[in-house]
């Protein structure tokens, strides 16, 4: 084993131990509980990875709840694999199918990676109301996963009807290959709300614009877009703002109310890819129209996210556990799971 996965290893641990704990500068006591609604799997015969969230109850008009404990619970990747598609399932507890709009959404991340943008946690995959499966040619582009590296699995049901719901189950399923395909891809994403904290934020009435900058890390040729927009969204952009060129412009697909059913997904320049450069900005611009007159608290959402390979030679860049902005990011992903703080760096010793 490399020796960046025996640091992960040890350090996972002894997450329970308040003196190492104290020692990295970070609150003592902290204690991951067992995580009883998170189960991850092999399919062989399938060829996918099995990521489970439940049987939780989702009463009407409510959220789940045990809705703390599905926030980011930790399982360990059973296998090392390339995943090249994805699609997602809401089941009952016979495996009938349940109402898609059950789950907000299902957001899994590795702290073991970093993400393009900024020094945190990755995030890999993540699954909206409106997120539709998607299926890459195994041969030619893969994401990999390695065997025992930690993942944070992020899950949110909610129910706005008069129904409720009893033994709620999702199924995120990763389509998997053993062999390494042509082009090894990573997933990125841009937020308006970059860098740490809650990624919604309030809609006053009438318009309102709201945006991030950055740069990325290393050169990267993005192949895939798509994003996340809640109701009421007009456009967001990504935008490169050392040439003045506009990389996606991405508008949601709504009902009558304003409500997103759908979001487009992109593939710049047929699928050749554009290329982005570290030494040139980058904004991420979202545009809101709230017509109710009436101010609607944490009503917006607004991020653009695809796939990428990295481009004139570059390597994707290592996590750096000692940075802060990852320490901050990571102790408010296992908030819940681990007290206020959570346990900083030492969830990334486990990396390959």
């Amino acid at each position: 084993m490399p020796r960046r996965a025996l640091a992960i290893a040890g350090a996972i641990s002894v997450l329970g131990s308040a003196p190492a704990a104290s020692h990295q500068g970070l609150p003592p006591g902290c204690r991951l509980a067992p995580q009883r609604y998170l189960r991850v799997s092999d399919s062989p015969d399938a060829h996918e990875l099995v990521v489970e969230v439940g049987p939780v109850d989702v009463p009407a008009h409510s959220l789940a709840p045990h809705q703390r404990d599905l926030t980011y619970q930790l399982a360990f990747v059973p296998l090392t694999a390339w995943i090249y598609g994805f699609r997602v399932a809401v089941v009952d507890s016979s495996g009938k199918a349940l109402p898609r709009w059950l789950l907000h959404h299902i957001v899994t991340a590795r702290p073991a990676n970093r993400e393009l943008f900024l020094p945190v946690s990755q995030r890999f995959v993540g699954i909206g109301i409106e997120t539709r499966a998607l299926r890459l040619p195994a041969w030619l582009t893969g994401a990999a996963l390695r065997r025992g590296e930690p993942l944070l699995v992020n899950t949110m049901f909610h129910n706005p009807t008069d129904t409720d719901y009893r033994g709620v189950r999702v199924r995120l399923l990763f389509a998997y290959s053993r062999t390494r395909p042509l082009f090894e891809i990573s997933p990125f994403n841009v937020d308006v709300m970059f860098p740490i904290g809650s990624k919604d934020f309030d809609l006053p009435p009438g318009r309102m614009v709201r945006v991030w900058e950055g740069s990325p890390a290393v050169a990267a040729r993005i192949l895939v877009l798509s994003g996340h927009l809640h109701r009421y969204a007009q456009w967001a952009e990504l935008a490169d703002l050392t040439t003045g060129a506009v990389i996606w412009r991405m508008r949601a697909v709504t009902d009558p109310s304003g409500g997103v059913t759908r979001i487009p997904i992109h593939f710049p320049r047929l699928g050749l890819g554009r290329v982005i450069e570290p030494a040139h900005r980058y904004r991420l611009t979202a545009v809101y129209d709230n017509p109710t007159g009436r101010a609607i608290p944490r009503g917006g959402m607004a991020k653009i996210g695809g796939l990428v390979v990295p481009a004139h030679g570059a390597h994707w860049p290592s996590v750096d556990t000692r940075d802060s902005l990852y320490r901050q990011d990571l102790r408010r992903l296992l908030r819940y799971q681990c007290g206020f703080e959570g346990p900083g760096e030492d969830m990334v010793m486990h990396a390959p």
